[in-house]
């Protein structure tokens, strides 16, 4: 049995319209981003890579502060190394 014929539009789908100065400015802004974006991935990678590090030891670096891990240590090993080096430049 054959399928009935659609019946005619009334109001037919209206052309594309040509694209706006804005829509063309966001699309070139976009694309300029995403290429700077490629090209400067040698530099941004270590610098997102450093923020996430921060964001990640941060909590490391409180709870160090908060029980009593103070420069002593640091302080220490200066001055070891700065023995060292004296006793280096003796010989």
């Amino acid at each position: 049995m054959p399928l009935p014929a659609a019946a005619p539009r009334s109001n037919p789908v209206a052309p594309p319209e040509l694209p706006s100065q804005s829509s063309l400015m966001t699309l070139l802004v976009g694309v300029v981003v995403v290429a700077g974006m490629y090209v400067g991935r040698d530099v941004a990678l270590p610098l997102v890579l450093a923020v996430l590090l921060g964001f990640v030891l941060a909590p490391v670096v409180d709870f160090l502060r908060r029980h009593a891990a103070h420069a002593q240590p640091a302080q220490e090993v200066d001055h070891r190394r700065e023995h060292e080096a004296e006793q280096d430049r003796e010989h």
